[in-house]
């Protein structure tokens, strides 16, 4: 991976990017293979990062919580301080269960992601019932939000698959759409798409969509 790529995917993740540098990255992903799985090791190595700072950060406040402990011992242990030791206490617990909280949420978001990956990929469509298709017929446009739908990132795929079904009456993007909210939480944003017409009278997308609600 040369430095220059590296410099690039870091701008295009912290939003440093200016408009012309940003689709020039979005069109790399799609075509460069390689590009795109150093792509996919920056997030993971990031997502370690974070794990790795949060599990540090536990580490300093279980340590507060020992010395607080240790220099309060003999003061807590006094019968008439016996109220402030029972609010020192339910203060010690709101600490720790919110560490606790903060340390375990980067591994939730990643367990959804796990759970989910072969409804993922039965999701997919563009890529088996448009194999027999030239990917030269799909506009860059469509190729950009197909493929950062099958990469997950569904927060930038939303706006581009919207803009698909609004302006070209892409059913392909309007079904992606529908998958990229249900994927994301959305449940009611999902079953309104979903329950469209448009969708649900095509066997191809009845199947699909059938598959994501039965879960």
């Amino acid at each position: 991976m040369e430095i220059r790529d590296i410099d690039w995917m870091d701008a295009y993740m912290r939003g440093a990017l200016d408009e012309a540098s940003r689709k020039e990255f979005e069109e790399k992903l799609v075509s460069d293979q390689a590009f795109r799985e150093q792509w996919q090791f920056m997030q993971s190595m990031q997502q370690a990062v974070r794990i790795a700072a949060l599990q540090e950060k536990m580490e300093m406040l279980k340590k507060a919580d020992e010395e607080s402990l240790k220099k309060k011992e003999s003061y807590l242990t006094t019968p008439k301080n016996i109220w402030q030791w029972l609010i020192l206490i339910l203060l010690i617990a709101g600490i720790t269960a919110a560490a606790y909280f903060i340390l375990k949420s980067p591994v939730k978001i990643q367990e959804p992601m796990a759970a989910r990956s072969d409804l993922m990929e039965q999701s997919i469509i563009h890529k088996t019932v448009r194999s027999a298709e030239s990917e030269n017929n799909l506009t860059v446009e469509q190729r950009i939000a197909y493929d950062l739908y099958v990469l997950q990132e569904f927060e930038d795929a939303i706006p581009r698959l919207e803009q698909l079904w609004e302006n070209q009456s892409d059913t392909l993007a309007y079904f992606y759409l529908g998958a990229s909210y249900f994927f994301t939480g959305r449940r009611d944003k999902a079953g309104r798409i979903f329950a469209d017409p448009i969708l649900t009278q095509d066997s191809i997308y009845a199947e699909k969509i059938r598959l994501l609600m039965d879960k």
